[in-house]
């Protein structure tokens, strides 16, 4: 696309230039509605008022936690007395919605999900006087963003409310120009979204295969004419004749990380692995000669040794939010020593094992099936010593192992170069979206004639 014949000076330093015939207003010219929550009233009335109820109801309180789909999270509903209460924050379907606290930059076309629905508490919502779906891209530029991180009050996080936004300036092109705009973002970046997900579908694939390929060489070897026997486990099934089944207490010694907080962590010390890592970055494996850790203090080498840990040794996360991340650990691959440290639990080696065997066969869905069955928890499921002890491992002999181990390390690397290889691919397609988008709603390229194009 070509940009526009001619451009002039806004007058806004971040809008910079726009396009000669477009005009730029303060969203409180350009929205016909701007509303929160608490629009009906006070606090204390909105406590007298209004009634959270768990069970469905007359109407639903939505969130932005159940536009994104983000996680799976309980649903929360209102009664008519209270949906009749926040009469100027219901929703009707096709409103913006835009969290007012900490996820700027996020923002939602409401679809409706429930026969009445009200907007929940942080995020505000907005009905422009042009096209919502024009605007629905303006709050996806990120000079718009950058612009409502400058409004806000920042503490811990942005905060602003829906008088500093409605001070906002932002671009306003004719009526039927938004509408151009977003029919050719429609278009292109549903092109874009599909080819993502078309690669996100392969990486799953990719990862399915990954998991059955371990799975299967920790359970019956590579030997493929080797003879089975009954584990006496049902969910385990047959395994080589001449591997031995046994507890994990026979296997590891346990102990717990550092006693700390958020607050203990500094940016020079010793290596430290926490459970969040675990769960999000490092697990699996962890090598702090290469992992962007935090470190502790060096005194903990004096009061708190016992959660140093070595090449081998495993550090299980103590809690999950949900089931499938129970028994979620890493073991230090490499030489740099380091700390185990919040909502931990390790684990180490008192045999002569392949450490390596041993991360793959913990890792295998055979293994973690146990696991997910001994856990108990509702919203946070907790890893207990006793748990790990009682968990059972399958075991050849150390040399069989280490040939498993080698075998996994090498066949994983493929399948994990072609996962990474799509997630490239997957990044650059998310620049181009937002680059496109940004283009278009700022007036750097002219789609006015491309549906005549695509015609």
């Amino acid at each position: 696309m070509k940009p526009y014949p001619k451009y002039k000076n806004s007058g806004v330093e971040w809008l910079g230039e726009v396009p000669e015939h477009w005009k730029h207003k303060k969203l409180s010219l350009l929205a016909d509605r701007t509303t929160d929550f608490v629009a009906s009233g006070s606090f204390q009335s909105l406590r007298e008022n209004v009634k959270y109820l768990d069970e469905p109801n007359f109407a639903m309180l939505v969130r932005t936690t159940d536009l994104s789909n983000r996680r799976n999270v309980e649903q929360v509903y209102i009664d008519k007395k209270s949906y009749d209460f926040l009469s100027n924050s219901n929703l009707f379907g096709g409103e913006i919605i835009l969290p007012n606290i900490g996820s700027v930059g996020d923002v939602y076309i409401y679809t409706p999900l429930y026969a009445h629905a009200t907007l929940a508490p942080n995020a505000i919502m907005l009905e422009m006087n042009g096209s919502n779906r024009y605007y629905y891209y303006v709050f996806q530029d990120k000079k718009v963003n950058s612009a409502l991180s400058l409004i806000g009050n920042e503490a811990v996080q942005v905060k602003f409310n829906k008088t500093q936004l409605r001070n906002l300036v932002l671009h306003a092109p004719p009526l039927q120009e938004q509408q151009t705009i977003a029919n050719y973002l429609d278009l292109e970046t549903t092109h874009i979204d599909s080819l993502i997900k078309e690669k996100e579908n392969f990486i799953s694939l990719l990862k399915e295969k990954r998991q059955a390929l371990i799975s299967h060489a920790v359970t019956k070897g590579l030997d493929p004419t080797v003879k089975m026997k009954d584990s006496g486990v049902e969910w385990l099934g047959e395994v080589p004749e001449h591997w031995d089944v046994s507890k994990l207490r026979y296997v590891f010694s346990f102990g717990k990380g550092l006693t700390i907080t958020k607050a203990n962590l500094q940016d020079k010390g010793i290596p430290c692995v926490n459970y969040g890592e675990i769960h999000s970055k490092y697990g699996f494996e962890v090598d702090a000669s290469k992992h962007d850790l935090k470190y502790v203090d060096e005194s903990y080498l004096i009061s708190d040794r016992s959660s140093f840990l070595s090449m081998g040794d495993f550090i299980f996360a103590d809690t999950s939010e949900d089931l499938e991340g129970a028994g979620n650990f890493t073991h230090v691959s490499s030489q740099t020593k380091l700390f185990a440290g919040y909502h931990t639990v390790i684990a180490r080696q008192v045999g002569e094992q392949s450490f390596r065997f041993l991360a793959y066969l913990i890792d295998s869905e055979t293994f973690r099936t146990q696991i997910r069955l001994a856990v108990k928890g509702v919203k946070v499921f907790s890893i207990t010593q006793a748990i790990l002890r009682a968990s059972l491992v399958w075991l050849p002999k150390v040399s069989e192992q280490q040939a498993i181990a080698n075998f996994l390390d090498r066949e994983t690397t493929r399948i994990d170069s072609l996962i990474k290889e799509k997630e490239n691919s997957i990044e650059l397609l998310k620049e181009h979206r937002t680059a496109l988008i940004s283009a278009a709603v700022t007036g750097k390229i002219d789609v006015r004639n491309f549906e005549k194009e695509v015609a």
